[in-house]
């Protein structure tokens, strides 16, 4: 029937659309919304089957019901394979994204920029820059026409008051890091992770010489916070420095 092809044509793009652009496996996290919209359209697809099934065959119903089953248990293999990392995978945002936030909320208590936004923006008051650029139209076109030209960061950062930064220890997310940004220190996963995150260290960059003490003593502070399998430590060259300067 026509409207039974629409929903079909729909679903089926849907999937495609999901397959070329989208993330699969991921926990399984990605994909569910789409379970959502193709299963129901499955079941209108295939009801007069069943109920064929179910009126012709000797045992139908059971057969039937059997089958729904069957290809049900299938799909949630995935799902319920992946449960024993659920625990895990929760505990490496804990000691990672949590920490970040709980770091900008209670000790910095302003501006910052990050490069991966989202549990360290919640329930915070402060302006948080996404140096990725989804949330800020402006610093992802900056990112993509000068990715390895340091300045735009610095041009990003000075334009909002932000004198501080925390990004992944990872030259992939960003190649070049502006000569004015002090590294402080490294927030740090000391056990195996259980996700695909974007770095088990996380640098703490003052934007200017003034601002990165303010994060060394802040950091120091909140060290001692910190739950287990984490650690916040002051980069040896920047402690050095600040020694030199009688801080």
């Amino acid at each position: 029937e026509p409207p039974v092809r629409a929903l079909v044509a729909w679903a089926l793009t849907a999937l495609a659309l999901q397959m070329v652009f989208g993330d699969i496996g991921y926990l399984n996290r990605y994909e569910v919304y789409l379970w959502g919209a193709l299963l129901p359209v499955a079941l209108a697809v295939a009801t007069p089957w069943l109920e064929a099934v179910a009126r012709q065959v000797r045992g139908g119903a059971v057969l039937a019901s059997g089958a729904v089953l069957a290809v049900g248990a299938v799909l949630a293999w995935p799902y319920v394979r992946d449960l024993p990392r659920h625990a895990p995978a929760a505990n490496d945002i804990y000691t990672q994204q949590v920490q970040m936030q709980r770091f900008l909320v209670e000790r910095w208590r302003g501006p910052a920029a990050l490069n991966d936004i989202g549990y360290p923006s919640y329930r915070n008051p402060h302006y948080v820059l996404d140096l990725m650029g989804l949330s800020s139209p402006e610093v992802l076109q900056a990112r993509r026409m000068r990715l390895h030209d340091p300045s735009w960061l610095e041009e990003a950062v000075a334009e909002r008051d932000i004198e501080l930064a925390m990004i992944f220890d990872s030259n992939l997310w960003f190649p070049a890091i502006p000569d004015s940004w002090r590294l402080v220190a490294r927030l740090r996963q000391t056990r195996p992770r259980a996700t695909r995150m974007g770095g088990l260290v996380v640098v703490l960059y003052g934007t200017t010489p003034e601002a990165a003490v303010r994060v060394a003593r802040l950091a120091e502070d909140f060290a001692p916070t910190l739950p287990p399998g984490v650690e916040l430590e002051i980069d040896p060259t920047f402690r050095r420095w600040l020694e030199e300067r009688g801080g």
